[in-house]
């Protein structure tokens, strides 16, 4: 990358500090019980009478941010087994849902999608469709307060047993008229094969749901061959698709979006530092990417903070940073008519800031 290119990315937040929270942006890959600020965190469990409610704030965020890098993906993971009692109420759900929505708007976003797996939440008060039915509630009060449009990702879990997860794929069915968009896969690739899946997923498609999958998060990555057959819409994290480069180049020749998530790969030990982050790779080869937080709460960021390293920890430059923000919405679960209004709102938002 030019020293000109380098110049420009390093003084943009000089020259307009507004720059990175005022840009217009969208977000593909956010998990929703990964998205409690230590504040949501406190108020919900003095709602619910949980023993988190003793601690103090700062305590709460000790347990459940996770704010430097970790030796390893279960570290991180294991922050949220905190946070998962205390969303297995509707109103739970629907609060977190509500305040991803407002986390949106302060990030300037036009559309998020946000994902989990409702079997976590259910239990024996309430089940899979009523905790769905809360986060779905929270997002539309969100829409009309904050004017944030927003879909659901249902995501099934590798180290889950096969029913839990087709109860899942089936529930993802029934709601793709009601709000959810997609469907996901998560948790440590080794945990079993996505063969076990590709059913599930080419059945979605048949349904008109979009679909996207955790791969090449970690290495060895053994589902991604698997992933790529089933003609995935996009791929969560891919940081080890450059280790398969005949891969890779499949990936860029069907321009397959990767949805990137720099500090969460930084923070789970993916890479050992942003500037290992691939990224500069998958622009270099012209594949799509949309940027996104992963788990905000969890991590202590915003969107506006993934833009932010992408100047400062890899030199992109502010046309680059624009051309992600705008061609992110080529890569969203959403209908042709929303993508054209978020153009055109983009567009609108972003004179005099893109050029």
């Amino acid at each position: 990358m030019s020293s000109t290119t380098k110049k420009s990315a390093s003084a943009v937040g000089k020259k307009n500090p507004d720059f990175f929270r005022t840009l217009p942006k969208v977000e593909a890959h956010s998990h929703l019980d990964g998205a409690l600020r230590p504040e949501l965190v406190l108020r919900l469990a003095k709602e619910q009478g949980h023993p988190l409610a003793e601690k103090s704030l700062e305590e709460i965020a000790k347990i459940v941010v996770v704010s430097s890098a970790r030796d390893s993906l279960k570290e991180v993971l294991d922050a949220f087994f905190t946070i998962y009692p205390l969303l297995k109420v509707p109103a739970a759900m629907e609060e977190a849902a509500y305040e991803a929505c407002r986390q949106a708007n302060n990030d300037h976003a036009l559309y998020f999608e946000t994902r989990f797996a409702p079997s976590l939440m259910a239990g024996e008060r309430f089940g899979m469709d009523e905790i769905l039915d809360g986060a779905l509630k929270g997002l539309a009060r969100g829409r009309k307060d904050f004017g944030v449009s927003s879909g659901v990702i249902i995501t099934m879990l590798r180290d889950h047993p096969l029913k839990e997860n087709e109860a899942m794929f089936q529930l993802a069915c029934r709601y793709k008229d009601k709000g959810v968009v997609g469907l996901d896969l998560a948790n440590h690739e080794s945990a079993s094969s996505f063969d076990d899946y590709a059913d599930f997923y080419r059945e979605a498609k048949r349904q008109g749901l979009f679909t996207t999958v955790h791969a090449g998060e970690v290495y060895p990555s053994p589902d991604l061959p698997a992933v790529l057959r089933v003609g995935i819409d996009r791929i969560g994290h891919g940081v080890f698709l450059p280790k398969y480069p005949d891969l890779l180049q499949e990936v860029a020749w069907r321009k397959i979006p990767i949805e990137v998530n720099l500090t969460s790969n930084v923070r789970t030990a993916a890479v050992k530092s942003y500037q290992e982050h691939p990224l500069p790779k998958f622009l270099e080869l012209g594949i799509p990417v949309i940027l996104n937080t992963d788990d905000y709460g969890i991590f202590g960021i915003d969107l506006t903070h993934e833009y932010q390293a992408a100047a400062k920890e890899l030199q992109l430059s502010p046309a680059e940073l624009c051309r992600i923000a705008r061609n992110g919405i080529d890569t969203l679960f959403c209908s042709d008519e929303r993508k054209t209004e978020c153009r055109r709102l983009f567009d609108q938002q972003s004179a005099g800031l893109c050029f």
